[in-house]
């Protein structure tokens, strides 16, 4: 990994360029604030907590620290999103990339398993229109 920093005497930012080698050894892991969905935490103290040597600001959040966009770690869902928007991804290896609006589709098998319904949000909001939404530990 390579940083720069770019800075322009007449304009009031400061930008920091990262270039990573996607080849090379890394491990890129997510991070919540406060390792919750509900929290709001500095970058730069998520960074140092998760003894990271770059950090990147990954997603809008609302007033209450919830990410705005899907979030899923580890191929687990996390959150459905709160707004349509795209979402960045990287395989398992860490290689691969894609982005794009999430098509995100569930469903809830009752323990009987004759009953089943479609599942519209998880970890975000509450049902709608009759819909279900989920809840796990994480939320």
């Amino acid at each position: 990994m390579t940083h720069r920093v770019v800075r322009d005497p007449a304009a009031p930012w400061v930008a920091h360029v990262a270039t990573v080698e996607l080849t090379a050894a890394s491990s890129p892991e997510t991070v919540l604030s406060q390792d919750r969905l509900a929290g709001v935490e500095p970058l730069t103290s998520m960074t140092r907590r998760a003894g990271a040597v770059l950090g990147i600001n990954g997603d809008y959040f609302l007033p209450s620290g919830r990410p705005v966009h899907l979030h899923a770690n580890d191929g687990q869902l996390v959150q459905t999103p709160t707004v349509l928007g795209r979402a960045f991804g990287l395989d398992a290896t860490g290689t691969r990339w894609s982005m794009g609006h999430p098509d995100v589709r569930g469903t809830v098998t009752a323990l009987a398993g004759s009953t089943r319904a479609a599942l519209t949000r998880t970890n975000s909001g509450g049902p709608t229109g009759g819909a279900l939404a989920g809840w796990t530990a994480a939320g």
